[in-house]
């Protein structure tokens, strides 16, 4: 998936969950290219914490096992882009997990957002250009 990991998949399941979606003509190299969220804050720009790219944890109570990635390769895209606008944070009250893995809670973003998502305009993945979205939540 273009925009992240398969474990978006639980966010955007969530009729709670605010995401962005928008439509982009081009390709991204697998395992390389993710979207990034940012928040606006009196300094800047500030990255938001998303999911993880590896590792086994459990989010919003579903345990997540272990993802990564081998091969990198330049696909086209060929759905839109939906993106939660949710920061990803330690859980507060979560109970332990058996295997020892870390719990982490999705929060709703507020305030400006902007997505920024880098990809290419061929099929070699030589010409990147980034398309960014804004929205104030």
């Amino acid at each position: 998936m273009p925009y992240g990991s398969p474990d978006e998949d639980i966010l955007l399941a969530s009729a709670l969950t605010p995401f962005l979606q928008f439509e982009l003509r081009g390709y991204y190299r697998s395992c390389i290219e993710h979207v990034t969220v940012e928040r606006r804050s009196v300094s800047g720009w500030e990255r938001v914490a998303r999911v993880p790219a590896q590792g086994e944890y459990v989010l919003d109570g579903t345990a997540i096992g272990y993802t990564m990635c081998d091969v990198v390769s330049c696909l086209p895209i060929q759905h839109a882009l939906r993106v939660p606008l949710v920061q990803i944070v330690p859980a507060r009250a979560a109970p332990p997990h058996e295997r020892g893995w870390p719990s982490l809670e999705s929060q709703p973003l507020r305030g400006e957002i902007r997505v920024r998502f880098p990809y290419y305009g061929n099929s070699s993945c030589t010409s990147q250009d980034v398309a960014e979205r804004r929205v104030i939540l």
